[in-house]
């Protein structure tokens, strides 16, 4: 990470921090992003605003940077809240993660279990699956290593519930647990219906994939129906034994979960204290940025959609009613557009090794333009005839953006093609 994106980050996080340590949270555990702005700041920020995180099974350095665990008290009922990061996660240097297991039974043996053992995951939902089979004093897991939350709980092993909030901060999940006292674990029924879902929509997916492949004459569509293929005959195996596990009967008491998601969207009114935070963050990065070194004009193999409209006027009309032709524009207007995270799925030839670098750059490669998809144009410009560019685009073009995490996992190369696609050339 360079020292200009490190600054950015830091300031980001800072905020994060504030905000969240303002609003009374209760536990929180790091993630990867987290660690990446340098454990020993984080460590200094964090104890600044007494932001309570906990990592049972991150060791840095030989010592624990964070706290095993909280003990909280909510309406009555003691908590023991317990942070895992996974092993599998990219660690600063110097820096492991302890098998979880074992690191989540020392601190239960040790604190004991309290009325409710909640575990802030940042594994896998396979490592969450694995975790709650070996550990059964777990009873909720709340799993931060999915890019997408879920609309209804689900049940693991030894009654354990496991939530997924999604990456992003675009949706908020509520969680109302209805307490039993005595009760062990939790029923999760409504797991159920959302897991048989699942697997009928994934079904469906996969027949529809296979009937592509057959009908299709195309090498390159038949390849990626077959990764489609391949991909389903991966996860519906997994999702059968989650809905067996789920439709096991409970014999004993349990406590039950409903789950509501709530998109943070415009239609959620900022929090006024919040919103003059991220002013004041967003104002603070645009100074950062124009008080740094302004990198030189490009001088590459990019021309910009305007050298493409005078022998295209029917594909550049079509890419103007496209979001693509207005992406720069939605980045100032959320003054986002010296973000280093953000610029380069807004810009044409940002991925580019001669493209644009820094926002500075961007200029007349502003917005996701001809050459975003088809590739550098300056020598087609020169010779129309010698100078070839991407007539059509493979899906990896797309997914430098459309990454499933920036769009919560909704993009389909086949669904958004049509989109953007132009008519033919005459």
């Amino acid at each position: 990470m360079s020292d200009r994106r490190l600054a950015q980050q830091q300031r980001k996080g800072t905020l994060q921090l504030d905000v969240l340590t303002e609003s009374g949270i209760h536990a929180m555990v790091p993630g990867e992003g987290d660690l990446a702005l340098g454990v020993e700041w984080l460590q200094a920020r964090a104890a600044a605003v007494a932001a309570p995180y906990t990592a049972a099974n991150l060791v840095c350095g030989g010592e624990r940077p964070f706290a095993e665990h909280r003990s909280v008290e909510v309406v009555g009922l003691e908590l023991q809240v317990v942070g895992l990061v996974s092993p599998t996660a990219q660690l600063p240097r110097g820096c492991q993660a302890l098998p979880p297991g074992a690191a989540l039974a020392s601190v239960l043996d040790r604190e004991g279990t309290g009325d409710l053992v909640v575990v802030l995951s940042r594994l896998t939902p396979d490592e969450d699956r694995d975790l709650a089979e070996a550990e059964p004093r777990i009873d909720l897991i709340v799993g931060g290593g999915s890019q997408t939350a879920r609309s209804a709980p689900q049940g693991l092993a030894h009654d354990t519930a496991r939530l997924e909030v999604g990456s992003r901060g675009k949706k908020l999940v509520v969680a109302q647990v209805h307490w039993v006292p005595g009760a062990s674990g939790f029923r999760v029924a409504s797991s159920v219906e959302d897991l048989e879902g699942q697997l009928r929509r994934m079904q469906k997916r996969r027949d529809s994939a296979v009937a592509h492949r057959d009908r299709t004459t195309d090498a390159r569509s038949k390849e990626r129906q077959e990764r489609r293929i391949a991909h389903y005959d991966e996860e519906i195996p997994k999702l059968e034994a989650q809905l067996a596990q789920a439709q096991a009967v409970q014999t004993g008491p349990a406590h039950t979960l409903d789950l509501a998601l709530r998109s943070l969207d415009a239609g959620v009114a900022d929090h006024p204290p919040t919103a003059e935070r991220v002013a004041a963050a967003k104002a603070d990065i645009e100074a950062m940025e124009a008080s740094a070194a302004t990198p030189a004009p490009l001088r590459g193999p990019f021309v910009g959609s305007g050298a493409c409209a005078g022998c295209h006027p029917a594909q550049t009309t079509q890419w103007q009613s496209t979001a693509h032709a207005h992406a720069w524009q939605t980045l100032i207007d959320q003054r986002r557009h010296m973000d280093l995270d953000c610029y380069a799925c807004h810009a044409t030839g940002a991925f580019h090794p001669e493209g644009p670098s820094h926002p500075n750059q961007v200029g007349q490669l502003a917005h996701v333009g001809c050459e975003a998809c088809h590739g550098p144009g300056r020598d087609h410009v020169r010779d129309p005839q010698t100078g070839s560019m991407v007539a059509d685009p493979p899906e990896a073009t797309c997914t430098q953006c459309h990454d499933g995490e920036q769009d919560e996992g909704r993009f389909s190369f086949d669904t958004y093609r049509p989109q953007v696609v132009h008519a033919s050339s005459p």
